[in-house]
């Protein structure tokens, strides 16, 4: 019950600036249902949420990330070298070239990423307010980004539900433009992916995916293959504690 509570406080107010009052009482109680049904099941569902038109960015983080971790990266000690496998790794990803299609594949680079490391929501801020997008896409993105911090100890299908509706609202609004939705949705998607990996692992440092989201949302601003290593990379520098080193 107390989840719930907290998700009907929350739910709303995320969705407020981004949709009508008749999609969010529809989705409430349609959310409601589903994380009824599927919260007690210990099989964590798939991140996948085809509605989405750039549901590729985080289906290639993951599929990364899992490349990544299966090999010998002992000598990853610095940003560069890690940003230096994670894109030769990306590079050969067929969906993420196909999303990224048309656009370069260059990375964010080394000193920003450490910068997104030490501080994420400081260049957050400033990355969004430089950004062209919309006013009002940018307060929605800020709202879900702050939402998702509050969700930290809830059931992955409530955090996947929550999600999913707020891509709904972000794809209805008549009022945003492709790039405003091209930025909301890349980084809904690897949000998606990359919390289903911290609630599988059961990483109780939550705070971590910050970094892994903002990095993905700065480096959407430019491109779909920016958003995707740039999460990675942030992801696996929090790992590797490569701030300390």
């Amino acid at each position: 019950m107390k989840t719930i509570s907290l998700w009907l406080v929350i739910l709303p107010s995320l969705l407020i600036s981004c949709t009508n009052e008749q999609i969010i009482t529809t989705g409430v109680e349609n959310i409601s249902k589903k994380t009824a049904l599927n919260s007690k099941s210990s099989i964590l569902r798939d991140p996948a949420n085809p509605a989405n038109p750039y549901d590729a960015a985080g289906k290639a983080h993951n599929a990364i990330l899992e490349i990544y971790e299966t090999l010998d990266t002992s000598t990853d000690t610095t940003i560069l070298r890690i940003s230096q496998r994670v894109n030769e790794i990306a590079l050969q990803n067929k969906e993420l070239a196909t999303l990224n299609m048309g656009n370069d594949t260059s990375l964010i680079s080394p000193k920003e990423i450490e910068e997104i490391l030490r501080n994420p929501m400081v260049k957050f801020d400033q990355s969004l307010s430089k950004s062209a997008m919309t006013n009002s896409a940018k307060l929605c993105l800020s709202d879900f980004i702050d939402s998702l911090l509050l969700l930290e100890k809830e059931d992955y299908e409530l955090i996947y539900q929550t999600i999913v509706l707020f891509e709904a609202s972000v794809i209805n609004n008549k009022k945003f433009t492709a790039l405003d939705k091209k930025i909301i949705l890349s980084a809904t998607s690897i949000a998606r992916y990359l919390i289903q990996v911290k609630k599988k692992r059961k990483d109780p440092d939550w705070k971590t995916s910050t970094g892994n989201l903002i990095g993905g949302v700065i480096g959407a601003i430019d491109n779909s293959f920016k958003a995707v290593t740039a999460s990675v990379i942030i992801g696996v520098s929090n790992q590797k504690n490569i701030l300390t080193k």
